[in-house]
């Protein structure tokens, strides 16, 4: 009995079997298919793979660079830096900077305060010597202090006291502003380190994977890390894993995936397994 419609001659129908399910029969003329297009439908791997890459294609905080990612100019990233993921840093740096240049302005008066009271004490000495030696020409006997020449005594200690006490007040500012000079410089360190570290994060992974490919090379020279030289195929494998991860390391994943795939496949085609380095082997018998 021939469900959903009579089969015609060269025709595919449904043949309802015993067991009440049915069964498609192709015509004898009818050809084998040869490609099937899945437009739209990929595998998993690939379709987690290519989420995973257009899911920060502006570069968020902690991101990666993928390939085909636009590169901002450097000193245009410092920028966006100092107002994100570095905001703490470079408030910091802005503070202690603000307040260095607060310490060197106090520096500059008091020195200007300091010049202008050594003129000043210069000037009362001349006065005073000059005072002194017009009242020994007046005189013949011992020179006597007069009220002007007291009042040029008393001002000028006061002149002396505040110098002294500027100058003592200017070292202090000269140990401040070396510390916050110092200050200032280790926070502007800190804030590129960071900087360049975050940006070949996010836009610089090639560095990164140039030197694990580097150390992978280096212990694929003439053998493996355990001593034991490597076959054709391990060459291979390891030259492509390079590749891989020069390329395009984000598909590195799918890559090892699908290599795993194709050996077990390999397996059960032909009954027999790749010996893996560091699996104890059954003795020979």
């Amino acid at each position: 009995e021939v469900e959903g419609g009579e089969q015609g001659e060269g025709g595919v129908g449904s043949l309802a079997t015993a067991e009440g399910f049915s069964v498609g029969r192709a015509g004898d003329d009818a050809r084998p298919l040869v490609s099937v297009k899945t437009t739209g439908v990929e595998s998993p791997a690939r379709s987690i793979l290519a989420g995973s890459q257009a899911a920060s294609p502006g570069k968020k905080a902690g991101g990666k660079a993928y390939k085909g990612a636009v590169v901002p100019d450097k000193a245009q990233a410092f920028e966006e830096y100092k107002e994100t993921e570095g905001a703490q840093l470079a408030g910091v740096l802005k503070e202690n900077q603000q307040a260095l240049k607060e310490k060197k302005k106090a520096q500059r008066d008091l020195a200007v305060a300091i010049n202008t009271y050594k003129k000043e004490i210069d000037a009362l000495k001349d006065q005073l010597q000059s005072r002194r030696e017009e009242q020994q020409a007046d005189t013949t006997g011992e020179p006597v202090v007069d009220e002007e020449e007291f009042a040029l005594v008393r001002t000028m200690k006061t002149k002396k006291q505040a110098y002294r006490e500027a100058f003592d007040e200017l070292k202090v500012l000269k140990s401040e502003v070396e510390y916050l000079t110092k200050l200032s410089e280790q926070s502007r360190a800190k804030l590129v380190m960071e900087y360049d570290t975050w940006y070949r994060e996010v836009y610089e992974d090639e560095g990164d994977i140039g030197k694990a490919v580097q150390m992978l090379g280096q212990s694929s020279v003439g053998g493996d890390d355990d001593g034991e030289v490597m076959d054709d195929a391990e060459k291979f494998d390891r030259m492509e894993v390079e590749r891989v991860m020069t390329e395009d390391p984000e598909s590195l994943a799918y890559h090892n995936a699908a290599k795993n795939v194709f050996r077990k496949s390999t397996v059960g085609a032909h009954g027999k397994t790749k010996r893996v380095k560091g699996e104890a082997q059954p003795p020979q018998v």
